[in-house]
């Protein structure tokens, strides 16, 4: 999907965190080769559930359990074409329920497991490092914020 003129593009940021605090982190072209969470565009008549139960078994081939939003971020970033893209990220914390990994090698060329606190130091994103360090400093456990659906 892509923006329409200059509007801005609803995604869904997926923080996957195993039951050893550990998050799953992805890279490639897409992204300039820096590490982030995986994600993509909610769909129209979509909901924010089912976007990141989606991108997560399109991207990485793990079924997850969305817990719910806890962060919304907002943010013009460069897109891997050179041009500028206005995003609003709905940040959801999500449980592998699957850990057999299958990327989407147009999306990703790796993806790893890292320790909370690790992931802070190999992203390179500050908004993303920012939301991973509050992660990290609660061991993975944050408070969800209240979006409502009739979807």
């Amino acid at each position: 999907m892509t923006a329409v003129g200059n509007a801005p593009e609803v995604v869904v940021g997926l923080y996957i965190i195993n039951n050893r605090s550990e998050i799953f982190l992805i890279r490639g072209r897409k992204f300039h080769d820096r590490w982030i969470v995986p994600g993509g565009h909610v769909e129209f008549g979509e909901s924010m559930k089912h976007a990141a139960k989606r991108e997560a078994l399109e991207e990485t081939g793990m079924r997850v359990r969305p817990e719910g939003v806890f962060k919304i971020v907002e943010d013009v970033v460069a897109d891997y074409d050179g041009g500028k893209r206005h995003f609003v990220f709905f940040e959801v914390l999500c449980r592998p329920l699957t850990t057999r990994v299958k990327l989407d090698r147009r999306e990703a060329s790796d993806g790893a497991w890292f320790d909370l606190a690790e992931a802070t130091r190999v992203i390179e994103h500050r908004p993303l490092k920012r939301v991973v360090d509050v992660l990290a400093r609660s061991g993975g456990s944050v408070d969800m914020i209240d979006v409502w659906s009739t979807l």
